[in-house]
């Protein structure tokens, strides 16, 4: 269903307004809110993906009111699973991975019985999604959603209306911890954005790679991290010193001591949701994944309907260029805006940590596309399959299972010193 704006074709990405800071975000005013959004696109023009694979989460009250109506006509059993951890009780049951409430025209059984107000909040949400830090509200855009991964449709500064609906009925996600660098360093809010801003200035760079421009980032937070360490001196110092340096020395900086083995058992970890549902086609799909390390076994994924050996994989060259490049760069400034990587209540570390194992997730999973129909290099439609499938297999991942044994592993994970390093030699 539209949720707002009409149907608008795409447009070629803008590398002028990145370099210009216009990706940056802006402030949107609501009334006695304020919220920081990227400069994005999106119209809804209702194909159902966002239906499909996502299992969506939904309050106690929200069930009890739909589970009043008879929905035997619909599907068989019932359409809320109870889930275990942090966030909502509830998830919509997904019937072979699309949702229960979802016909066979990509229409919504709820809406078209009781109308848009009785569904779910994030169903009304999505892809708008909205993260509260210090007393500020962020939003971001979800790339499962087409239309904000090909970057058509209105603007969302020209969308208030929506976003004031929003902000009012969906669920906002606080952060309660403090705000850190690392695990024992603290950060004030100023000195954060100071950081991010730095961060997505180097990653608007053109010129570079976007894993250079990445290896940049981890080299810069490194800097910052040592200097706070070794001196006593303050971030902002830290970050002072930082910034004066050039980008290719940030970035060997950020690829020492990587080993590319190192981040097989992280893309193990995610790859593992990429299969059936049920906690044992996920443990053989993730020992499915080290043996496609190890070279005994093809990679199969789901989500981009492909397969193929390691060989044939390694053999892809992944060359974005430059329309790829923008939708590489508009895709991480995006997460930085929208403080994907502060959610979660990681430091900024860990959370830059995640986002880079994300690059990891893009670039196999596009060469994984490219190589099982036979092509000698990825495509733009593959790396647009890839981002898609790499915001919910890892950076919606994250929030979806929100159990206490995911949570302790992920934190894990991204504590690896060469965590970064690894993963970019990974994608190399």
């Amino acid at each position: 269903m539209r949720l707002a704006g009409g149907r608008q074709g795409p447009r070629p990405n803008d590398f002028a307004g990145i370099r210009a800071g216009a990706a940056l975000g802006y402030s949107i005013s609501l009334s006695t809110k304020t919220i920081r959004a990227p400069e994005a696109r999106f119209t809804c023009e209702g194909d159902g993906r966002c239906c499909t694979r996502w299992s969506v989460p939904v309050s106690a009250e929200v069930v009890e009111r739909l589970r009043a109506h008879d929905w035997t006509g619909v599907g068989a059993g019932d359409p809320f699973l109870p889930v275990a951890g942090s966030g909502e009780p509830f998830r919509l049951r997904l019937v072979d991975e699309r949702c229960f409430f979802l016909d066979a025209e990509n229409r919504c059984e709820i809406q078209k019985r009781l109308g848009h107000e009785a569904k779910p909040a994030a169903c009304k949400a999505f892809p708008l999604q909205l993260t509260s830090i210090g007393g500020q509200t962020h939003a971001r855009l979800s790339f499962y959603c087409p239309t904000v991964c090909a970057d058509r449709g209105k603007r969302l500064s020209e969308q208030q209306r929506w976003l004031k609906t929003v902000e009012r009925s969906a669920e906002v996600h606080p952060r309660c911890a403090p705000l850190r660098l690392s695990p024992d360093i603290e950060i004030g809010l100023r000195d954060q954005g100071e950081v991010d801003r730095e961060l997505a200035r180097r990653l608007g760079e053109t010129g570079a790679s976007m894993a250079d421009r990445l290896a940049t980032c981890v080299g810069l937070l490194q800097v910052i991290q040592s200097q706070h360490s070794e001196g006593g001196i303050a971030v902002a110092m830290g970050l002072k010193r930082a910034s004066a340096m050039e980008s290719g020395e940030l970035a060997r900086l950020g690829r020492e001591g990587g080993e590319a083995p190192r981040a097989g058992p992280v893309l193990s970890l995610f790859l593992a949701s990429d299969c059936l549902p049920g906690p044992w086609a996920k443990a053989g799909h993730f020992f499915g994944v080290r043996f496609f390390g190890l070279g005994l076994s093809k990679l199969r994924s789901r989500a981009m309907g492909a397969k193929a050996s390691r060989g044939r994989i390694a053999a892809v060259t992944f060359a974005p260029g430059e329309e790829g490049d923008a939708l590489l760069t508009r895709y991480f400034i995006a997460k930085l805006v929208g403080r994907r990587h502060l959610a979660d209540q990681l430091d900024l570390l860990r959370g830059f940590n995640l986002l880079v194992v994300a690059y990891g997730m893009i670039v196999l999973l596009a060469r994984l596309k490219a190589a099982s129909e036979g092509q000698p290099g990825v495509r733009q439609s593959d790396l647009l399959a890839a981002v898609q499938a790499t915001e919910l297999l890892v950076l919606e991942h994250t929030a979806i299972h929100r159990t206490s044994s995911f949570s302790h592993l992920l934190e894990k994970i991204l504590d690896e010193p060469t965590l970064c390093s690894s993963m970019l030699a990974r994608a190399a």
